[in-house]
């Protein structure tokens, strides 16, 4: 039995949750999902990704999820655009198939999520899209204006997570590297900042200079101002050595973006 398959029987002897399982499309990866009640939007559960906790605590944070919350959300927000547009987000990943409505950019993709609340989101697919009466270009154009982005110093942000943690802050040197940090407000699926037109010439405006744009995950992006002194294919190595580190559900791409402040264009360095 799969993993999931042993969750889905643990909760179906205690007979509290109404659960399926499901092949859902993660990111370009292919896992067993845990689909939770009967309603017109529910709750999913991937325990591949829990790889080290026992079956039994992940059935029983299933069973803390409120079956009248899932099956209360507020669908309104996958009705009406002018309600889903105050709760969506452009989301960054690479090429995958899944039925959402999506956007190429680069060699990456992008799509829309409607979210109802910190643990409950949907993707916009055609049936939303079809009942919101919109076309994809507007969907895509108003979800990027609806979005709030985070910049900061990466040196800055490592030392305030540090301190939040209770660690001492590692000496890797980044005081010296001007290296930013770009996300959205809770850094949970913030590399849909790579189409936000008005970041990039905000950021290049200030540095004075092209810059370079790293996918660090579909998570965040790592900004470096192109500089004579900086090569390309360090850059490039560096990006395929955090990405050999990440789970592949969070991979967003190998490769190194740049920024052209005078064209006012992405391209793949």
């Amino acid at each position: 039995m799969t993993k999931a398959e042993k969750v889905k029987a643990i909760l179906d002897q205690r007979g509290k949750v109404q659960t399926e399982i499901a092949e859902v499309n993660k990111n370009g990866t292919e896992l067993q999902a845990i689909v939770i009640g009967t309603g017109e939007i529910r709750a999913t559960v991937y325990p591949d990704i829990w790889e080290e906790v026992p079956e039994e605590e992940i059935a029983d944070e299933i069973e803390k999820i409120s079956l009248e919350e899932v099956l209360n959300l507020d669908t309104k927000r996958v009705k009406d655009w002018e309600e889903g547009k105050k709760h969506c987000r452009v989301v960054a990943r690479p090429v995958t198939n899944d039925g959402a409505v999506t956007m190429p950019f680069l060699d990456i993709e992008l799509y829309v999520q409607i979210r109802f609340n910190e643990t409950h989101s949907t993707k916009v697919n055609e049936q939303i899209l079809e009942q919101y009466g919109i076309t994809k270009e507007q969907l895509f154009v108003d979800a990027n204006n609806a979005q709030v982005y985070t910049v900061e110093k990466l040196a800055d942000r490592i030392k305030r997570l540090s301190k939040e943690c209770g660690e001492e802050f590692p000496d890797f040197g980044f005081d010296e590297v001007p290296l930013l940090y770009i996300s959205n407000e809770d850094g949970f699926n913030g590399a849909g900042a790579i189409y936000n037109q008005s970041a990039w010439e905000m950021i290049a405006h200030v540095l004075g200079k092209d810059i370079y744009i790293l996918p660090s995950s579909i998570h965040e992006l790592i900004v470096h101002p192109v500089d004579k002194d900086i090569e390309l294919q360090m850059l490039r190595e560096m990006v395929k050595t955090i990405n050999g580190d990440m789970s592949p559900e969070e991979f967003l791409s190998d490769s190194v973006y740049i920024y052209k402040k005078d064209k006012r264009t992405i391209e793949i360095a």
